[in-house]
């Protein structure tokens, strides 16, 4: 054997280990999984979710979830087949988003999660929101609608290509004439201010390294700030909902920012994530309990994942 290809088969076998349980869990969810040179295809019937190789950490949740995310957007009609192409960044009718088409990384946020932060958020004219999390935009999109433009958004994003995408897509809102009151911080959210080592995928699962590993993204150091920092620098003093998609950075950032939470007292939905194999959910309620706030988990509708809802008392 070449020394040359010794290092190849490890992964070689764990790419054939992996794809063949993709192809098991289709077979169990009555869908099948093809792997063509440039792109997976997860097919049910004439419905079709492609995604491009590097999206590959995302196949099994697309395969268990299909429905949530194949009816994000509206698909293409192609050959009798329907296709929701996620395989390449592109513009994307969102369901339920219907004022212009979104530019997506990779896979969308669909809507119906959007819509769930908003009836716990109670948001109103004049609102403060902060958005952890912000990936393509849609969900300060969203918020900015709620608040007008009295209120402001303050936008969290560290992964280079989704600040690209997020900005895209709110100078195009601006365009369509929605307020003109966010403002985007191409920071991560973190502990403390001294910069992270950070998994930058252009991707929903963008984290840091110390979360995900070294075996997904471009690996780069981001800037961070903490909630606390931030609102010193703005001269922020009222903050009325968070919420928090950060990718298993979530109690780090609670964590750090309970005294600012105690002051404040903003509504916050988070999305729990796996952190060195554990899921958060456990120890956000903790955190935010320990603080005063009242937290109820809740189904997030066509997904595994919980949110958590927590509110002030």
């Amino acid at each position: 054997m070449h020394k040359l290809l010794k290092p190849l088969i490890p992964e070689f076998v764990r790419r054939a280990r992996r794809r063949s349980y993709l192809e098991r869990l289709g077979t169990h969810h009555g869908i099948s999984v093809r792997f063509a040179e440039e792109f997976i295809e997860i097919n049910r019937g004439s419905s079709v979710l492609r995604l491009g190789l590097g999206q590959e950490v995302y196949s099994a949740d697309c395969i268990t979830d299909f429905d949530y995310y194949f009816d994000s957007v509206t698909p293409l009609k192609m050959q009798g087949r329907y296709l929701a192409d996620f395989s390449t960044p592109r513009f994307h009718r969102i369901a339920g988003f219907d004022h212009f088409p979104i530019l997506i990384p990779t896979i969308p946020e669909p809507y119906v999660t959007v819509e769930q932060y908003l009836s716990f958020a109670r948001l109103k004219p004049g609102g403060i929101v902060f958005d952890l999390g912000v990936y393509a935009g849609i969900t300060s999109i969203a918020f900015s609608q709620t608040v007008g433009a009295e209120g402001a958004v303050f936008g969290f994003e560290a992964d280079r290509i989704n600040f690209e995408v997020a900005s895209e897509n709110l100078e195009t809102a601006r365009r369509f004439g929605m307020p003109a009151n966010t403002m985007l911080i191409q920071k991560a959210v973190w502990c403390h201010g001294n910069g992270l080592e950070f998994s930058s995928e252009g991707a929903m699962g963008s984290s840091a390294v110390s979360i995900v590993g070294k075996g997904r993204g471009q690996i780069v150091t981001v800037p961070t700030t903490t909630l606390a920092d931030f609102c010193a620098e703005q001269g922020i003093d009222r903050v009325d909902f968070i919420k928090m998609d950060i990718e298993g950075a979530e109690v780090e950032v609670l964590e750090s920012s309970r005294q600012l939470l105690s002051q404040l007292r903003p509504r916050l939905v988070i999305e729990p994530h796996y952190a060195n194999g554990e899921l958060t959910t456990a120890r956000c309620c903790e955190l935010l309990q320990s603080i005063g706030y009242k937290t109820e988990v809740v189904v997030q509708h066509g997904v595994s994942l919980p949110l958590i809802e927590a509110s002030p008392q």
